[in-house]
C-alpha cells in the first residue's frame, strides 16, 4: 500500500485542481467541474487530517468532528471545511479562488511548513487565470 500524501503534496493537489477547475468553468464543462470540485473538497479534508491527526482511527469523512474538534485549531479547520462543502455544487471562478484562499489560510494555520518552497507555485497559479 502506498504512503499517505504529505501536507505539501496535498497543497500541490489543490493548486492543480484549481487550475483544472478554471479550465472546466471556462469551457462550460459543468459535470467535470462538479467532479473536480468534490476532489478539491476531499483534498481539503485530507490536508486537515494529515496535519492534525497523523494516525487517525478513521480516514474518510467519518468521525471528523470527534477527531478534530478537540483543539481550537481543529475547530477552525472544521469551520473552513464546512465553508467548502456548503459552497455551490458547481463552482464559479470566484468560488475556486475563495476555496484556494481558504486552503492557503488553513495550511498556514495547521501545517505552515507545507508552504516551504511553494511560493513560486502559488504565485504562478495566481498569474495563470490572467493569462488564460
Amino acid at each position: 500500500m502506498r504512503r499517505p500524501k504529505s501536507c505539501t503534496e496535498l497543497l500541490i493537489e489543490h493548486l492543480v485542481l484549481a487550475v483544472l477547475l478554471h479550465e472546466r468553468i471556462r469551457r462550460g464543462q459543468r459535470f467535470v467541474a462538479y467532479a473536480e470540485w468534490h476532489l478539491l473538497h476531499t483534498a481539503t479534508k485530507d490536508l486537515i487530517k494529515t496535519a492534525l491527526t497523523p494516525a487517525p482511527r478513521f480516514w474518510g469523512w467519518y468521525q471528523l468532528r470527534e477527531e478534530l474538534a478537540l483543539t481550537p485549531i481543529g475547530r477552525a479547520c472544521l469551520t473552513d471545511l464546512d465553508a467548502a462543502i456548503t459552497s455551490p455544487a458547481v463552482p464559479t471562478a470566484a468560488d475556486v479562488e475563495a476555496a484556494l484562499d481558504r486552503v492557503l489560510a488553513l495550511t498556514e494555520r495547521a501545517c505552515p511548513n507545507a508552504l516551504d518552497g511553494l511560493a513560486d507555485a502559488v504565485a504562478a497559479y495566481r498569474t495563470y487565470p490572467e493569462l488564460a
